[in-house]
């Protein structure tokens, strides 16, 4: 799966945001698309700082799972320890 669907599986899933990866306007660049008619600023606001949240979150967790991984694979560290 690409990186980008799979970050728009968890931004509806994790914040409700429905958004379209770029993947799937038939380029190879990463990332998504977005469209918000909303007229009202707070609730635009809240949608923006959402999204801000949700991807900062998304880097975090797959920042720790990628150290997670490093670690379990470590020479020296049995696999049967982490499971």
């Amino acid at each position: 799966m690409e990186p980008d669907k799979r970050f728009v599986y968890y931004l509806i899933g994790a914040a409700g945001l429905c958004v379209v990866p770029l993947s799937s306007f038939n380029t190879d660049l990463q990332g998504f698309r977005c469209t918000l008619l909303e007229q009202n600023e707070l609730k635009f606001r809240k949608t923006m700082e959402t999204l801000a949240t949700s991807v900062k979150e998304y880097l975090e967790s797959a920042h720790t799972t990628e150290a997670y991984r490093k670690r379990a694979e470590s020479p020296g560290r049995s696999r049967r320890a982490h499971r």
